[in-house]
């Protein structure tokens, strides 16, 4: 009977060694899991700010886009009012025929409908468009967003 008994005891200790060492292995396995969710939070965390990076700089790409649109209207611009005033310096309105008199209307009204030309702005014009969209596309959390150089 005492070995009976010995045996059984024996084979508690064992059986409670077992569940020591199952519920280290479970502690072990939850502090892992843990970690890992910890670690995914993290990665969350910077996907969600290589997102925002990214919009910021898609952002920015536009209102380059937009400036750069708008000093080539600005140029264009210039440059039509620059070969207006030449072409206008080149033409020596003559008497000598009305055929260069009519030559000399069309111009003066090919210069208006220019000064009509809703793709003709003045630079003042384009900065306040500029400036109207930045203000709807910026997000003012740093500020810089100015379209002034």
């Amino acid at each position: 009977v005492r070995a009976e008994i010995e045996m059984l005891r024996s084979e508690r200790l064992a059986y409670e060694q077992e569940g020591i060492q199952t519920r280290e292995a479970l502690a072990r396995s939850e502090v892992y899991c843990r970690a890992l969710e910890a670690r995914v939070a993290v990665l969350k965390t910077h996907a969600r700010r290589l997102e925002w990076h990214h919009q910021a700089a898609d952002d920015l790409a536009v209102q380059h886009i937009i400036r750069t649109q708008a000093l080539e209207a600005g140029a264009r611009d210039d440059t039509l009012e620059d070969t207006g005033t030449v072409e206008a310096d080149l033409q020596m309105p003559t008497t000598t025929t009305p055929k260069n008199s009519s030559n000399n209307n069309n111009n003066t009204n090919d210069n208006n409908h220019n000064n009509n030309n809703p793709n003709n702005m003045t630079p003042e014009a384009v900065q306040t468009m500029i400036d109207q969209a930045l203000l709807r596309n910026s997000s003012g959390r740093d500020g810089s967003h100015s379209s002034h150089a």
